[in-house]
Formats: C-alpha cells, sequence, structure tokens
C-alpha cells in the first residue's frame, strides 16, 4: 500500500468518551473507576497527537456534546422550525447511539420531540480492496439484519399508513452521525424513496453531528435539506485529502475499517495509514494508541465496544 501525502487538515470526533460512560453505566463502574478510564483515554489520545506534523498539519477535536448541541440548535431554529419530522431514521449503530442523543437533547433543550417516529437502518460502508485501502472504492452494505430494500420498507411503512392523505407532505430525516462521502446517507435516502408509493409528496432533510460541505451541496442540489452540527469545509475523502475525519474509537477498534472480503482492522493496526494521519511520529502515536487499547482491554471495556 502505498501512502498518500500527510492530511493537511484533521478532525478527530470524540465518540470514545461517550462510549466510555455509556458503558461504565451499565457495567455499574464506581465514579473513581470511570474517571480513571476517562483520564486514561484523555492522557493516551493527547500523546497519540503529538504524533501530528505542526509544519504541515492543523487538527480540530470536536466533542460529542459539542456537536449534538449545535445540531439541535439548527434543527429548531431552522430546518426544524415548524412541525417536526413525521420519521426520523439514523444509520448505523453509532448513528442510532448518536440519533437517541439528539432527540433527548433537542427535547430537553426546546420542550417538543423532533420526531414523531424513529428507526435505524444497520447500513455500513465496506472498502474493496484490502491491499491498498486508500484507493479502493466503496459500497454501502447492510452490517447485520435483513436487507436495505426491506429495512427501509419497516422503516417508511408505519409512517405511510399513518398519513394516509397522498397530498399530505412527509417529512423524512436520514440521520448519519458523519455524513462524509454521502454514499450511505444517500443510499438509503433512495431507498426510503422507492419504498414509499408513486408520486407521494415527500420532503428530504439529511442531517449529521458532523457533515462535509461538498456532500450536503450535492444534496441540496437534489431538492434536499441538509443540516449539521459541525460542517467540514470543502471535499474530505475519498475525492480530497487534504480534509479529513477520524472518530476516536475507530482508531483502536479492530472492526473499525472494513473490507467487502470480511477482514477489518483498526486505522492503528495499519501502518501506512498511522503515518498518513500522524506525520511527524507515526510511531509515538501507535505506542500511545496501542496502550489505550491495552488499558482498554484490562478493564473489559474493549470487547463491549467492539460489540457496538
Amino acid at each position: 500500500m502505498t501512502s498518500p501525502q500527510p492530511i493537511r487538515h484533521l478532525y478527530f470526533f470524540d465518540d470514545l468518551t461517550y462510549h466510555l460512560c455509556r458503558i461504565s453505566r451499565r457495567q455499574r463502574l464506581s465514579a473513581e473507576d470511570t474517571a480513571r478510564l476517562l483520564t486514561t483515554a484523555a492522557d493516551q489520545v493527547g500523546q497519540a497527537l503529538t504524533g501530528l506534523e505542526p509544519a504541515c498539519q492543523d487538527a480540530v477535536l470536536v466533542t460529542w456534546d459539542h456537536a449534538c448541541t449545535q445540531l439541535a440548535w439548527d434543527l429548531a431554529h431552522h430546518a426544524a422550525a415548524h412541525s417536526g419530522f413525521d420519521l426520523l431514521v439514523s444509520q448505523g449503530c453509532n448513528g442510532q447511539y448518536a440519533a437517541d442523543a439528539l432527540l433527548a437533547e433537542f427535547t430537553a433543550a426546546y420542550g417538543r420531540p423532533l420526531a414523531a417516529a424513529t428507526a435505524n437502518v444497520r447500513s455500513t460502508h465496506l472498502l474493496t480492496d484490502p491491499a491498498d485501502a486508500f484507493h479502493s472504492d466503496f459500497r454501502i452494505a447492510v452490517s447485520s439484519g435483513p436487507s436495505l430494500d426491506e429495512q427501509c420498507r419497516s422503516a417508511v411503512a408505519p409512517v405511510h399508513t399513518q398519513h394516509r392523505d397522498p397530498a399530505q407532505r412527509l417529512r423524512i430525516a436520514v440521520f448519519d452521525d458523519c455524513i462524509q462521502t454521502g454514499q450511505g446517507t444517500q443510499a438509503v435516502t433512495e431507498q426510503l424513496i422507492k419504498d414509499l408509493p408513486v408520486g407521494r409528496d415527500v420532503e428530504i432533510h439529511t442531517i449529521g453531528f458532523i457533515a462535509c460541505q461538498a456532500t450536503q451541496q450535492r444534496f441540496t442540489e437534489r431538492g434536499w435539506h441538509p443540516a449539521q452540527g459541525v460542517l467540514l469545509p470543502g471535499q474530505t475523502y475519498p475525492a480530497s485529502w487534504d480534509t479529513d475525519i477520524y472518530f476516536l474509537k475507530d482508531l483502536i477498534l479492530g472492526n473499525a475499517i472494513r473490507y467487502t472480503d470480511g477482514t477489518s482492522q483498526a486505522y492503528l493496526d495499519n501502518p501506512a495509514w498511522m503515518e498518513k494521519i500522524f506525520a511527524r511520529d507515526p510511531d509515538a502515536a501507535t505506542r500511545a494508541l496501542d496502550g489505550l487499547r491495552t488499558a482498554l482491554t484490562d478493564s473489559g471495556i474493549y470487547q463491549h465496544l467492539l460489540d457496538l
């Protein structure tokens, strides 16, 4: 695998803290143990970030709470200012957790529900070439459960049944925690539209904690309505290597990068990818993240992250 030039503008999304807190509560860890776990994670991630090359790279850390609060505000004051959505469809497991957080934040902050109905579609991105992930194509698949068509049909059928008047416009939001290439959002949205009766009036909103500007502009040109908590400027991978985003948990999780042949790996376990992200000292970043994974394994938390 040939490594491209280092990415100049990096965004790191801290979904790790959210999941560590959530899993700690579920496992009934003490406050002291939870605090120790979060401190270890923060320290090791901080050490990994010293592997960036300040001469040619800059980085932004996006927190879960910030992205969630900003998206809720944007929806309350713009896209969903009137009646809310008839249906909100989230993608993937992390997307479902993020959607649940958004719905709770919106109701708590604005005193009304964001969506009358919700559903989750188990969509996932698969890379086609394990030998050269940087130049690999994407394929959209489902990570578990029925086909994409069946999942989308199950999501949209009750809403159509409830709102039988064909003249009534359905307002459907397709949510992903990160809308980057947009391939997953587009696939789910197009399938939802196909599963509605022909001629049914529908208004589509593509919403996410984080979204790529170029992708959302492409959706706008299709007549869809974008909203996001954090907007990544310009184009990102795979259209451009100038800007890219990485979820903190994916740096260490062995099932983060998935391939069509059934294999998977963490960014941590791909030396070329680590060199691309942490241009100054990929070895130091690797040691720090490996230390974090070891600490999470020893605490019993790592397997719960894998089970996401």
